[in-house]
């Protein structure tokens, strides 16, 4: 879902001042739910307005609500009761991209091996996000039956 996840990682960019790149993602389709963990380069939790010093950060967006939301791991934040940032509203023509593949079963692409295109201090290279985009058009084309 590289539409959602560029979606996602630029507006959390602007949202907390500083760049934004992922270092995994996961699928829930049952849930309807994608999850970005951040990179370490931005750790920025809306709860305490600031970088936590070791915690890292999650985006999670709600395919059913068409929103996503700050998470971090931090023992602290999760004890005061914080369980996500205010919601962000997700684009309508990104949502149905992200729904459309996120129905799609071929969107899983065995030939995809994104696992070497991880940059550390950058996210995933652009490469690794033409793939994934790529896979995401297939599965969206297969949906409407242009291609067997």
């Amino acid at each position: 879902m590289p539409g959602l996840s560029a979606f996602m990682l630029s507006a959390w960019a602007a949202k907390s001042g500083m760049p934004a790149a992922a270092r995994k993602w996961s699928l829930e389709p049952a849930a309807s739910r994608f999850t970005l963990t951040l990179a370490p380069s931005n750790r920025w939790c809306a709860h305490v307005g600031r970088q936590h010093r070791s915690n890292g950060t999650l985006l999670v967006a709600s395919l059913a609500r068409g929103t996503f939301q700050q998470r971090c791991f931090d023992a602290d934040c999760r004890e005061q009761g914080f369980r996500g940032s205010d919601e962000l509203p997700i684009p309508l023509g990104v949502l149905q991209a992200a729904s459309t593949a996120l129905v799609t079963p071929s969107t899983a692409t065995p030939e995809l091996d994104l696992a070497n295109d991880w940059d550390e201090g950058e996210g995933w290279s652009l490469q690794a996000l033409a793939q994934l985009d790529a896979a995401e058009e297939k599965a969206r084309r297969q949906l409407e039956g242009r291609v067997a």
